[in-house]
């Protein structure tokens, strides 16, 4: 008599896991690779909204308040300015590292070296702040968001000349050129 076993063998077991850890380690790969992966608009989005709820701090709780944009280290903090003189850190956004922002340089800015890696945007008490402009570049292309000081409009484009030439319209008082 001849005796059958239904059972698989030891290699056929070893076979399903290994296939069942390259699907797992594939699926994980791909999960966290769409995670880390961010947008230009995602980035002007988060920009926007920052200096939108700067304005909105300033005008809501009648106090001044900055925008500190480190372009070194790649964030946004906003800090408001107390009555007494002493600064109170409200919000800080770091933004990814697939990403890169550079103020925008006018024509007669670039006639001489930045003079910082850093920016500070005040906000008065009334929400009103100066224009400027920001390149945001991710995995090589830009996009430029002008922000209008003195109403908080954003205009975002491709075309870094037409982000300069509104920086000019919108501050005629500006310099041109050296």
């Amino acid at each position: 008599m001849t005796r059958r076993q239904h059972a698989f063998t030891l290699i056929e077991v070893l076979a399903v896991i290994v296939i069942l850890g390259l699907l797992a380690g594939a699926t994980a790969w791909a999960i966290v690779a769409e995670t880390r992966t961010v947008t230009r608009d995602e980035v002007i989005d988060v920009l926007t909204r920052t200096d939108h709820t700067a304005r909105l701090t300033a005008r809501r709780l009648g106090q001044p308040c900055e925008l500190r944009i480190d372009y070194e280290r790649q964030n946004l903090r906003r800090v408001m300015l107390l009555p007494d003189g002493t600064t109170e850190r409200a919000h800080l956004v770091t933004l990814p590292d697939s990403c890169r922002i550079t103020p925008i340089r006018l024509p007669a800015e670039r006639t001489r070296p930045p003079s910082t890696d850093k920016q500070v945007i005040a906000y008065a008490t009334d929400g009103r702040s100066r224009d400027f402009g920001i390149e945001v570049a991710v995995e090589d292309e830009s996009r430029w968001l002008v922000v209008i000081g003195m109403t908080g409009q954003t205009l975002i484009t491709d075309d870094e000349q037409h982000a300069i030439d509104i920086l000019l319209a919108a501050d005629p008082g500006r310099p041109h050129a050296d």
